[in-house]
């Protein structure tokens, strides 16, 4: 049976008969920390007269091929027309007489797509401002459209007057400048989907513990600090060099004659910087670039850090600034990025990444025109592309995926991501019966992976001794080792205690340090704040319809609204995380049972091949989750991994905030029943004939389960219940009529 392989959209030679072993998988449950991709075993490509053409004549003297170093897309066939792999990744190197290939599929495409960047390569405008006390009380407002906000809390800063005597004509006044904003996690979620040209589904992403999930601003700012220009040449010059046997020139931007008091110049090339921080680095210009047939050419500028003692073609990229540029057109460009005290960069002018070596690469003549402006970050200023520009996108999908137990799936055929967690995958209600596919049972394990008894998830923390928010899954088998960390979250916990706050107990978000003077002098303030940096906090908004005072000292500026939004860790200590969405989890390490068997397995089986079903097999006598195909290769038994499926893990489901659970409606009288799973003193009856886009509101104590609703006008109605900023599901009812609904 022969193979179909395309490669760059054009068919490549294989031998008769190839064979390919393909391996399938997209969420090894053997490993918490990271979700996995297809991909075939490494196989040989012919070094035809074609595929070297398709390779770019890769192997061959002064080849400037780039297959090794880019993303090549490929698929693969079956003879019978059966699609394996669409629009995938070859990974090709040289083995000889022949290409080496490896094929990888799936979920690769996002982290292939997300590599190297983090949150801060986002367009991240819309979060950008300068703090004050309007626009803390407008990123209230919901109707405002800010995915921003000011959440009030303890961030160990000045707090202000925030608990007034009970009693008391005052108000609660709480000092803005030492308030921190929050990004709306579902927005950067969404962010990063839609400028990458995916997009993702999935249930979770529709709850109240997803889209009331907010992300500190990682800085604590002190409000005085002003923006700072610290170099600004008048000249420019440029000085280049290519490796040896290449005329593709890389150049240097220098600043003769230049003198600045605010950063030190190394070779007149190199700036070198004092302190340690985020610095925007601002480049405009044109470049007059031709090859040496003096044909156009496009270009490149980048950044370079820490080679002031290197040649410009050894500069390796630190940052890109901007790529293919025009020959002689006017660009733009900026990027901040973090330097450490006695950091130092340069900028490298070369050959822009498609551009061809055909001819090399020069900078010629006076025509040349460059500017730089490098800028110390504004601390008052909310520039939340610099602040995040050290979390990775990766790391932060990896938080999300962690926390909500999810698996990935994608479409084979579009750059659509289904995001299910595990108790979706085991609602299955249509298993696959493979029970004929069935040839051998290889083996049995009861000890999974790599757990151990207790299987940690951890938090990171202001004191590196602490572990409140940490938890574990227990796997109860004596034979595995004792402990062992399975997640380590990039995310801070807030500190143990609560304290008063807006005289409600509130946890401590750390982003200030406190430093006591000892025998102040008169003037001196008796505690200083350090901001602190690089602390991720995870935190919920609560709305609180109260009137609250704002304070800005340094400008005496004050300003009032009749409601704001506090701060809530409801659910997400480890431990809730671990009971709402790993509880399938937990039974099955309770009680593992891996088998390993032998299936008959055809080209249609691969290629519709679906990891969200369950497989029964008759011979087995049990329901299985497919963790992993191991090397199909047709016409042969195919050993496959199968996690066994216990009874009654099916009953594992996330306990929501607020749920109503039985509503009896008798005529004009409707009987809510509910559960609440929220701290809130009241709950709130909505009550809508238009999908909630209008509601009548009627506020009433938590404790009233049962609640009553009488309603007059008969019609067709829903209701739902609201506490703690909560929503609950949405149950229709008829006005009059005699029924029972249970959601």
């Amino acid at each position: 049976m022969s193979l179909i392989l395309y490669i760059n959209g054009e068919q490549a030679d294989l031998p008769p008969g190839q064979v390919i072993a393909q391996t399938r998988q997209v969420n090894d449950i053997a490993s918490l920390q990271n979700r996995q991709a297809g991909y075939t075993n490494k196989f040989s490509l012919p070094k035809t007269a074609h595929n070297v053409k398709l390779m770019e004549f890769l192997t061959l003297p002064g080849n400037t091929s780039t297959i090794p170093y880019q993303k090549t897309p490929c698929s693969l066939y079956g003879h019978t027309g059966e699609c394996f792999v669409y629009n995938g990744w070859a990974q090709i190197t040289d083995g000889g007489d022949s290409y080496e290939c490896v094929i990888y599929d799936g979920i690769i495409d996002l982290y292939k797509a997300i590599e190297n960047k983090s949150l801060g390569d986002l367009n991240l405008e819309e979060l950008n401002h300068t703090k004050d006390i309007d626009t803390v009380i407008t990123s209230w407002n919901p109707a405002a459209g800010k995915k921003y906000r000011y959440i009030l809390a303890d961030y160990n800063g000045r707090t202000g007057d925030v608990n007034p005597e009970p009693g008391s004509l005052y108000y609660p006044q709480p000092n803005v400048e030492y308030l921190v904003p929050s990004v709306n996690v579902a927005w950067l979620w969404d962010k990063i989907f839609t400028e990458h040209q995916a997009t993702c589904t999935g249930s979770v992403f529709n709850t109240e513990n997803f889209k009331n999930l907010w992300m500190t601003y990682p800085q604590g700012m002190i409000t005085g600090d002003a923006p700072q220009t610290l170099f600004e040449p008048t000249e420019y010059g440029y000085d280049g060099s290519a490796a040896p046997g290449s005329n593709i020139g890389f150049y240097h931007v220098g600043y003769p004659n230049q003198s600045p008091t605010d950063v030190m110049l190394l070779n007149n090339r190199h700036i070198k910087v004092e302190q340690s921080g985020y610095y925007k680095v601002v480049v405009s210009g044109s470049f007059n670039s031709i090859s040496a047939f003096g044909t156009h050419k496009r270009s490149k500028v980048y950044i370079g850090k820490n080679v002031p003692v290197l040649q410009p073609h050894m500069v390796p990229q630190f940052k890109l600034l901007m790529d293919e540029i025009q020959h002689q057109a006017t660009f733009n460009a900026e990027r901040t990025i973090y330097l450490n005290a006695q950091d130092s960069i340069c900028i490298v002018v070369t050959k822009a990444s498609n551009e061809t070596s055909a001819g090399g690469f020069a900078l010629v003549g006076n025509q040349q025109e460059f500017n730089l402006e490098f800028i110390r970050i504004n601390q008052n200023e909310y520039d939340f592309k610099a602040a995040l520009a050290d979390f990775s996108i990766r790391d932060f999908v990896n938080e999300i995926v962690h926390r909500f137990g999810l698996t990935l799936f994608k479409d084979k055929y579009t750059n659509s991501y289904e995001f299910l967690t595990l108790h979706e995958i085991l609602q299955d209600n249509a298993p696959v019966d493979w029970s004929k596919k069935f040839s051998k049972k290889i083996s049995e394990n009861y000890i999974y992976g790599s757990y151990a008894q207790r299987n940690w998830f951890r938090y990171n923390y202001s004191d590196k001794e602490a572990t409140h928010s940490d938890y574990y899954l227990e796997a109860a088998n004596a034979n595995q080792p004792e402990s062992r960390d399975v997640v380590k979250s990039k995310i801070y916990s807030p500190d143990r205690y609560a304290i008063k706050y807006i005289n409600r107990d509130s946890r401590v978000y750390r982003m200030f340090e406190k430093e006591t003077v000892e025998n102040p002098a008169e003037g001196e303030e008796p505690v200083k704040y350090k901001a602190l940096d690089k602390r991720y906090y995870f935190m919920r908004a609560i709305e609180r319809n109260e009137i609250i005072v704002l304070r800005s000292p340094s400008v005496q500026d004050i300003g009032a609204n009749d409601a704001y939004w506090a701060e809530s860790f409801w659910k997400l200590p480890f431990e809730d995380i671990l009971q709402d969405y790993y509880g399938p989890m937990r039974g099955i390490l309770q009680n593992a049972q891996v088998v390993t068997a032998q299936l008959w397995l055809t080209d249609v089986d691969i290629a519709n091949l679906d990891f969200r079903k369950l497989y029964y097999i008759e011979q087995l006598g049990s329901y299985f989750i497919l963790n992993k195909i191991n090397n199909y290769l047709p016409g042969r038994p195919t050993q496959c991994e199968l996690v066994r499926i216990q009874p009654g893990l099916d009953a594992f489901e996330p306990q929501q905030p607020i749920a109503i659970t039985k509503v009896e409606v008798q005529n004009h009288t409707v009987r809510i029943y509910f559960d609440l799973n929220v701290m809130a003193s009241i709950v709130n009856l909505q009550v809508s004939q238009n999908g909630f886009e209008t509601a009548s509101n009627f506020p009433l104590g938590a404790n009233n389960n049962p609640r009553f609703y009488d309603s007059t006008p008969p019609g067709n109605f829903s209701i739902r219940l609201q506490a703690g900023g909560y929503n609950s599901n949405s149950v229709d009812i008829t006005i009059p009529s005699n029924t029972t609904i249970i959601p």
